[in-house]
């Protein structure tokens, strides 16, 4: 019972506030800033990044490894 009627009246209050608010979320006219551009852009940077050279670095270690380190290690060499 105690918990249902605590519940039911912060439902109620909350109910009530916003009735009593809404004329405050009429929209108006701003200008908004689109903050995302920021990490967008960043993350086209990022990829291009983790893509290009990133990769052609990890080609470059990964053949030198199958070519020399492997070989090596498994005693073929």
């Amino acid at each position: 019972g105690v918990h249902i009627t605590e519940s039911l009246g912060i439902l109620m209050f909350t109910a009530l506030g916003f009735v009593l608010f809404l004329r405050a979320l009429d929209p108006e006219n701003t200008i908004s800033i689109d903050t995302d551009w920021f990490y967008r852009r960043a993350a086209r940077y990022f990829t291009w990044l983790a893509e290009k050279p990133l990769a052609r670095y990890e080609k470059a270690v990964s053949d030198i490894s199958e070519t020399a380190v492997l070989p090596f290690l498994h005693g073929t060499a």
